[in-house]
């Protein structure tokens, strides 16, 4: 599958990538893409998912090499129905977290909007991986931004 058609990848990438536009000073408009688009993602997911075609227990499945493969490290991206409501959950929750923020008075704002987004392409992440590398990577790009805003 072509990685810029990869809807589970997408929700992974695109909040990385809107995070590091408010990081580089882009205007705080440009987060509602940041937020808007896993939710979509997430929402579309659960209403494709009984129709998609499942291998071993995955539906939405998608592989890709990293250049590790020799030690079998791939990024191994698909949803089952145990992590399919959590996927939909982080999107919703992201979503609601995002909009939140936007309309808040919170200082250095575009820097706590980057932290949110990196914490919820990191959740995105978490949910739609298979390969237990890229699990407890996603899992480490959540829980840093959350460590930065709690502190």
């Amino acid at each position: 599958m072509n990685p810029l058609l990869d809807p589970l990848l997408l929700a992974i990438v695109v909040p990385l990538l809107t995070a590091l536009a408010l990081a580089l000073g882009a205007g705080k408009r440009v987060a509602y893409v940041g937020f808007g688009v896993p939710a979509v993602i997430s929402l579309w997911a659960w209403a494709v998912y009984g129709h998609a075609e499942q291998v071993q227990g995955f539906a939405l499945r998608s592989v890709y090499d990293t250049g590790l493969s020799d030690i079998g490290i791939r990024l191994h991206l698909g949803l089952n129905g145990i992590s399919l409501p959590l996927y939909v959950m982080a999107g919703l929750v992201g979503l609601a977290a995002g909009l939140y923020a936007l309309q808040s008075a919170a200082e250095r704002l575009n820097t706590y909007l980057a932290l949110l987004l990196v914490m919820l392409s990191g959740l995105m992440g978490v949910f739609s991986s298979i390969d237990i590398f890229f699990f407890y990577f996603f899992h480490e790009l959540a829980l840093i931004p959350t460590f930065i805003m709690v502190g």
